[in-house]
């Protein structure tokens, strides 16, 4: 019999997904939509969609049914593993009035409980998206015994592992058995990109330095089906798409619930905050210090909302409170550098972080496409809650300071930390650069252990996630993990 694949196939997904199905005869796929859009999608390319949140949330105020609304089990924060509330975790929600906020958790929470009594999944395959709907979907796998596949990329590109949960840090031990000349191809590769790193020639994606997407003009549409990475420019046509998304949010507000989905209804102020972002001059910004500068500590400001603050650091996902509790804690003469995300730039022009600056005279802002490599040359200390950009810093013998659950936690030259006390009192202490050549080989063996738990192929939205290529690397990973 066939094992049966639950799928969240929002977004790319959504395309990614059933085009998967089309060329896995092994498994059968069903899945999850969040609108009639892409369940159209998921339906044109022979799919079958066994729930659209949008169309069940509408048809539950359309009834009026008073008993529908969320009440969290109280089982669900153990059986989840996630101790904080799912209710809030979720980014769109809480900008609902609280009888709307608590029927439309209702609502998906009964859709699930539905879907899970009627069908037996085998499998629930996503990416560690943070969502109500991804808890809800966690918790009645756990309760069914359905075994949960979320897909996360490795560092070094062209390989990504499978998590079982929410802490999604550390690669799930793999079936596949690695043969000793893949193995030395991995090592190969992974020694190629750490050292790319240290030459500032290889990088992530999403970065735009690094993004080997051709100029698709709206980049934005093309991500949104995997066709391309999403990465962002700082001109005008970017400024003119992001109002565009605020109308549109502003509209389907004003249509739910009779029409749309609740994420897309309650996605203004996130569009707005995006808005904001790109209306920040670059004149507002710091220069990065000369490298051999004393007393000069970077923070890598990380991108809003995303799963890397909310799961991966759910004890100092506010940034805002995290750099200033960093600037108390500063020894007199030190200097704290906050950069943006390449990505988000423009994010510390807001009136929030304006007045921070007033506040600390030793806080420095950094534009987010100004080089981060070069400013963390120049850096005697690197601290970060859970991005990459630590990573790059431990390959440039820098010092790190991790708040987040990240997988280069045990990595060398890397303090983790679970309170501000801990974060103070490592900060009274000298730090000291250490040779890269002295820890490279420490990193490589490191790296070594999560490529042999990972499988090759890249699920992430780009210019060849639909070759015959990596679809056949994808396939296979599954057919190894879902068997």
């Amino acid at each position: 019999m066939k094992k049966k694949i639950l799928c969240l196939s929002r977004s790319y997904l959504s395309k990614l997904f059933p085009t998967i199905a089309q060329n896995d005869n092994g498994r059968e796929y069903f899945h999850i939509v969040q609108n009639t859009a892409e369940e159209k999608r998921v339906k044109s390319l022979g799919g079958e969609v066994v729930l659209n949140i949008e169309t069940y949330v509408s048809s539950v105020f359309t009834s009026n049914d008073l008993d529908i609304k969320w009440e969290e089990p109280d089982d669900f924060r153990t059986i989840t593993g996630f101790n904080w509330s799912p209710l809030y975790t979720d980014r769109y929600l809480s900008n609902f009035p609280e009888a709307t906020r608590l029927k439309v958790a209702g609502a998906v929470y009964k859709a699930i409980s539905e879907l899970f009594s009627k069908y037996n999944f085998d499998y629930f395959l996503s990416e560690p998206v943070a969502l109500f709907t991804t808890h809800v979907l966690l918790y009645f796998c756990k309760k069914n015994e359905t075994e949960a596949r979320l897909w996360v990329n490795c560092y070094f590109p062209d390989y990504f592992f499978f998590a079982a949960g929410l802490d999604y840090s550390i690669p799930s031990p793999v079936l596949k058995q690695y043969s000793k000349d893949e193995i030395s191809l991995l090592d190969k590769h992974i020694k190629s990109y750490c050292e790319g790193v240290q030459e500032d020639k290889t990088g992530p994606a999403y970065h735009f330095s690094f993004s080997k997407d051709p100029d698709k003009g709206l980049n934005y549409f093309q991500q949104r089906v995997g066709n391309a990475s999403l990465v962002l420019k700082p001109e005008l046509k970017t400024i003119v798409l992001q109002s565009l998304r605020v109308i549109r949010a502003i509209y389907s507000w004003s249509l739910f619930p009779k029409k749309g989905d609740f994420q897309s209804a309650a996605s203004f102020n996130e569009h707005w905050f995006y808005f904001k972002c790109l209306l920040t001059s670059r004149k507002y910004y710091d220069n990065i210090p000369d490298r051999g500068t004393q007393d000069v500590i970077t923070y890598t400001l990380q991108y809003e909302p995303e799963a890397s603050l909310l799961y991966a650091a759910p004890d100092f996902y506010n940034q805002l409170v995290f750099v200033e509790m960093i600037l108390r804690s500063l020894p007199d003469g030190q200097s704290l550098y906050v950069k943006e995300h390449p990505n988000q730039f423009g994010a510390l022009g807001i009136k929030e972080w304006r007045k921070l600056r007033k506040k600390y005279h030793h806080l420095k802002f950094i534009y987010g496409r100004e080089s981060g490599r070069e400013l963390i040359k120049s850096s005697s200390m690197v601290i970060t809650l859970s991005s990459t950009a630590g990573m790059d810093a431990i390959l440039l013998g820098k010092p790190v300071i991790v708040a987040g659950r990240v997988f280069f936690s045990n990595f060398p030259n890397v303090k983790c930390i679970n309170s501000y006390s801990e974060l103070a009192a490592l900060l009274q202490q000298p730090h000291k650069a250490l040779p890269t050549q002295d820890i490279m080989q420490d990193i490589l063996n490191h790296f070594r252990n999560m490529g042999i738990n990972s499988y090759l192929g890249d699920p992430q939205p780009s210019s060849i996630l639909y070759s015959d290529e990596n679809l056949t690397h994808l396939i296979n990973a599954i057919s190894q993990e879902c068997n």
